[in-house]
């Protein structure tokens, strides 16, 4: 079982003699071009100003970050994403062969993976809202690696919840 939370990282696992690279990047709210209601303010294209070529000039910037990692990562955990449109546009730019997300996300914007390797299982793990407001599903993905299931745990926590004097260290 793997728990992904960071910014950006890769690491290399090993099974007998395959390796498998796994990488986490959180695209610092990746939105498309769609005004569908659940935009944050700044990012809805029905408010003017979120506009196409600024998705797509963030949409190459997460590319081109993403290709930077070496090795490619075989599995791709993400961090703030908006929808499954988004998920879906990375994997077919960036060749992955399955995606996972949240089927209900309840937050505007919301974690994802894409992966060589089967996706066997699905499942989102939502959790009790704080102060009335949401906090972001867990994202629970069983993969098939070399006929052995994997399980990852991709979660976006919430920071400075309370405000950030409450979180921050003594």
């Amino acid at each position: 079982i793997i728990l992904i939370t960071t910014l950006l990282f890769s690491c290399m696992l090993s099974c007998d003699d395959h390796t498998i690279v796994l990488a986490s990047y959180n695209v610092d709210n990746l939105f498309d071009d769609v005004d569908n209601g659940t935009e944050y303010y700044e990012y809805d294209p029905g408010r003017g100003k979120w506009t196409h070529t600024l998705y797509q000039k963030k949409l190459d910037a997460t590319l081109k970050a993403v290709k930077s990692i070496a090795p490619t990562p075989d599995i791709l955990c993400l961090q703030e994403i908006e929808n499954r449109n988004v998920l879906d546009t990375l994997k077919n730019k960036l060749g992955y062969l399955w995606a996972a997300a949240p089927p209900d996300s309840h937050s505007a914007s919301t974690i994802g993976i894409l992966s060589q390797c089967p996706i066997t299982r699905v499942a989102a793990h939502a959790l009790p809202y704080v102060d009335g407001d949401p906090v972001r599903d867990i994202l629970e993905t069983e993969l098939l690696i070399e006929n052995t299931p994997v399980i990852i745990f991709n979660c976006h926590w919430k920071s400075k919840s309370g405000g950030a004097k409450v979180t921050e260290t003594a």
